[in-house]
């Protein structure tokens, strides 16, 4: 299998690259968002983004699929 990281910097500098974002991400904590599609724009850029509880993001991605 192959990544497109890997197709692009090749495996000999993918691997250093990886190597890289192994001690960012144990340096620091990190928050990912996840988005299936935006209403509105307006609302994000005036009350950015919020973390969701496991419960009411499972809820809010079987409503939308």
């Amino acid at each position: 299998m192959t990544c497109a990281i890997d197709d692009y910097l090749g495996p000999r500098v993918a691997y250093d690259f990886y190597d890289m974002l192994i001690s960012l991400f144990e340096q620091h904590e990190i928050i990912c968002y996840h988005s299936t599609k935006v209403l509105n724009e307006g609302i994000i850029l005036s009350e950015g983004l919020k973390t969701n509880e496991w419960d009411i993001y499972r809820k809010n991605m079987i409503h939308t699929l």
